[in-house]
């Protein structure tokens, strides 16, 4: 895992093509793009609350690159028609590169430090992301982001609207979070399989998604 700060300057990296070690974490043999064609490739980040992805044209959590045909890899820097990561607020971002017909190492990058807001402007919206994974057995991960800091509930309700189990009921900071369901209710009981609905409460705004649990 990368770490870099919201102070820090943007982080140029480039994307490579090849075999992987046995670990499956790096480029071992570095391979070129033949038959003189180009690659084209689409890189993500996925949660731009944290980080952003950055090209001489444009900012934004996908962007589209070429790997020239013989050549091995993007860019080395933006000028040069390159890639950088730019960090944006607190906690966990993973950059993907995909490419048709190649198996993808995404890298995770940690961000630390306030989140960077443009004129005093909110730096990004109130979000709850879809549960991973889902459907899920036993447990599911639930990311939310909050553009501010503030008094935050995260709750479970089953098809008929009883609340189930509450996740979140505290004051938290701006940044993006995590929070976790292991099927069971407030009393410890194991909930049984179907739908349920989570719904968060911040801001003076409410957000609620549905997950399945399967036993």
């Amino acid at each position: 895992v990368d770490s870099l700060d919201v102070s820090d300057p943007d982080d140029e990296f480039i994307v490579q093509i090849g075999v992987p070690n046995e670990a499956g974490t790096a480029i071992a043999t570095p391979q070129r793009a033949g038959s003189g064609q180009p690659l084209n490739l689409t890189v993500i980040t996925d949660d731009p609350a944290v980080g952003l992805l950055e090209t001489t044209a444009t900012t934004n959590d996908t962007i589209q690159l070429v790997i020239a045909a013989g050549e091995s890899q993007t860019q080395g820097t933006v000028a040069a028609g390159g890639l950088a990561f730019v960090p944006a607020g607190p906690g966990y971002v993973t950059v993907t590169p995909l490419i048709t017909g190649f198996t993808s190492l995404g890298k995770t990058v940690l961000v630390t430090g306030p989140p960077v807001a443009a004129d005093g402007a909110l730096p990004f919206p109130l979000t709850l992301a879809q549960n991973v994974p889902n459907p899920f057995r036993p447990m599911t991960a639930i990311r939310f982001t909050l553009p501010a800091s503030g008094p935050v509930s995260l709750t479970v309700y089953d098809v008929r609207g009883r609340e189930v189990r509450t996740l979140v009921d505290e004051i938290m900071p701006a940044g993006t979070f995590e929070a976790r369901w292991d099927g069971t209710s407030d009393h410890g009981a194991r909930m049984g399989a179907g739908v349920y609905y989570y719904r968060m409460v911040a801001g003076g705004q409410a957000l609620t998604r549905s997950m399945v649990l399967l036993r």
